[in-house]
């Protein structure tokens, strides 16, 4: 699975160390820190990164230059800045996303989390995951996504969960492999899952999923449904 990566712009070192770190521990590779807009430039002339982190003000200068370069690759921005209000620094800070300092780890990870080809969401008060794939899914990124549910703490293998894969142009699993997928699923007996998906292809990769799931009979009840309202209807009849 190719490692995504991620561009960081921040002139206070600690600051830009704990962003590096907590963007390293989601699982991407870090350009950076870079603590001036001719650093972060030169890094932008030797790859283009998945989505920039980038400070407003470094020292005597602004990010603008940056922004302006991100813009042109085509990156997402998040805007790092203690200032609510940055357009006021520079029209080309306009409705880019902020994370205002200080800001905690949680809400860093949330944004790179949503990045990934397959990212989730738990609401414990309604006892739901919400999956979400995006792009090319490959069998390593569910995987990953299988064991970081898992491990969260906020997770009941009870819970329903409600995968919507319509944004995924693919799903590349081997067949030989979508095996592996459903005995790793984390769900309990009786938990329903449903797969929202788009394609004839995508359909077959997840109703072969289903299958084996429905086989083994270990892992909660899947459904698999071309729109959003039938996979939410199912889910509630239980």
């Amino acid at each position: 699975m190719e490692q995504p990566v991620a561009l960081v712009v921040e002139d206070e070192p600690l600051i830009g160390m704990d962003i590096a770190l907590t963007i390293e521990d989601a699982g991407w590779r870090v350009l950076g820190p870079a603590p001036s807009v001719a650093a972060a430039l030169a890094l932008l002339a030797r790859e283009k990164p998945d989505i920039a982190f980038v400070d407003v003000h470094l020292n005597r200068e602004t990010s603008g230059p940056v922004v302006i370069r991100l813009g042109e690759l085509g990156t997402p921005v998040v805007l790092t800045t203690a200032y609510p209000n940055p357009t006021v620094m520079g029209p080309e800070f306009e409705g880019l996303p902020l994370l205002v300092k200080p800001f905690d780890h949680a809400a860093l990870r949330s944004i790179v989390d949503r990045r990934r080809g397959v990212s989730y969401q738990i609401d414990a008060e309604r006892r739901i995951v919400f999956l979400y794939g995006r792009g090319a899914l490959r069998v390593d990124e569910i995987l990953e996504m299988q064991r970081r549910l898992s491990a969260d703490p906020e997770f009941d293998p009870a819970f329903r969960l409600l995968a919507d894969y319509r944004a995924a142009t693919s799903i590349q699993i081997q067949r030989h492999r979508i095996a592996e997928v459903a005995a790793n699923a984390p769900f309990s007996p009786g938990a329903r899952r449903a797969f929202v998906v788009s394609g004839l292809r995508n359909y077959d990769v997840v109703r072969q999923f289903q299958s084996l799931n429905d086989a083994d009979g270990a892992h909660g009840q899947v459904g698999v449904f071309y729109d959003f309202d039938s996979a939410n209807r199912w889910l509630e009849e239980a």
